[in-house]
């Protein structure tokens, strides 16, 4: 156990060992699933979650920061295999984790988030390509809301237990500040994953002509941010 872990309060410490063990056996199963057919794509796409990872906000009071790389998890949940899937999630954690950080994070929030995604990125995709053997006269839209759904409440639920154990706040008060604040975001992007997905075989074309749309949203982001910085400190008594 790492010296960083030790000084973790005892059931934040208990959830960050859970998480690894979970996460190991979902890198386990990739690892054991590897395939690796199509090198060209899929580097193509780790530089897209890498690119993503870095376009980054940061919201008044929320300790968290958001990217758009769980645009490109999401879109991998629907295009890619099991194994392609997580190893994108992890790529997309990593440069979220170091990419204009306001401070160097530690091996500790670096796993966690690396794992937070692994184990999100892995059931959503599970969720997604189980549910069509389910229900395969289900529509694809119908089964990515239920793959983005799965994948939103679990990568938000871990950050939100975790902040909430080391914080002593409830879960719930932490969860709707910090992360149902920004759903109707996390929809529409989920909504261009969708339309990647759906199309799977113009994906590049679909994805320049999102760029646009992808670019206001980022830009509005920002501007909201920015404002709700500013009326938070103007509210914040002297």
């Amino acid at each position: 156990m790492t010296p960083m872990l030790t000084k973790l309060p005892q059931r934040a410490r208990r959830l960050v060992l859970w998480v690894s063990a979970i996460a190991s056996i979902v890198l386990a199963s990739a690892l054991f699933q590897w395939r690796g057919d199509d090198a060209l794509k899929l580097t193509i796409w780790i530089a897209l979650a890498a690119v993503a990872g870095t376009a980054k906000v940061r919201f008044p009071g929320v300790e968290t920061s958001y990217s758009f790389g769980y645009i490109v998890v999401l879109a991998a949940m629907g295009m890619l295999s099991f194994p392609e899937a997580v190893l994108v999630s992890l790529v997309t954690a990593l440069v979220q984790c170091y990419w204009r950080a306001s401070k160097r994070p530690s091996m500790v929030q670096v796993l966690f988030n690396l794992f937070n995604y692994a184990i999100s990125g892995a059931v959503s995709w599970q969720a997604f390509h189980g549910l069509a053997q389910i229900a395969p006269d289900l529509s694809m839209p119908a089964r990515f809301a239920f793959g983005s759904g799965i994948f939103f409440l679990l990568n938000t639920g871990l950050v939100s237990w975790i902040l909430a154990l080391l914080t002593g706040r409830k879960f719930i008060e932490v969860w709707e500040n910090s992360h149902l604040l920004i759903f109707p975001y996390c929809v529409l992007g989920s909504a261009c994953a969708a339309v990647l997905t759906q199309h799977n075989g113009a994906a590049a074309w679909l994805l320049l002509a999102l760029l646009p749309l992808l670019g206001i949203l980022y830009g509005s982001m920002r501007i909201w941010a920015r404002r709700a910085s500013a009326s938070a400190g103007v509210e914040k008594p002297a």
